[in-house]
């Protein structure tokens, strides 16, 4: 839990904006002009879904413990 806890801002920012870009990009694949998310097509929902799900987890816990932490750390130092 304290691992959700302290990558749950950064999660909470990014996941929408990267499951708007996954589908932008079209991936998981799909062709055509209607996307498969509004034909029903279930197995891409579910690879879009995990997807998203990974793909944000991972840019939250980069952002949190390679940028914002060593930050932190930094800002802390220097103000003392």
């Amino acid at each position: 839990m304290k691992f959700i806890a302290t990558i749950s801002f950064n999660l909470y920012i990014y996941h929408h904006f990267i499951c708007v870009k996954l589908k932008e990009f079209r991936i998981p694949f799909y062709s055509g002009d209607i996307p498969p998310n509004m034909q029903s097509n279930r197995e891409w929902q579910w690879k879009y879904t995990i997807l998203c799900i990974v793909v944000s987890l991972i840019v939250a816990v980069i952002k949190t413990y390679f940028v914002e932490k060593p930050l932190c750390k930094h800002i802390k130092e220097k103000s003392s």
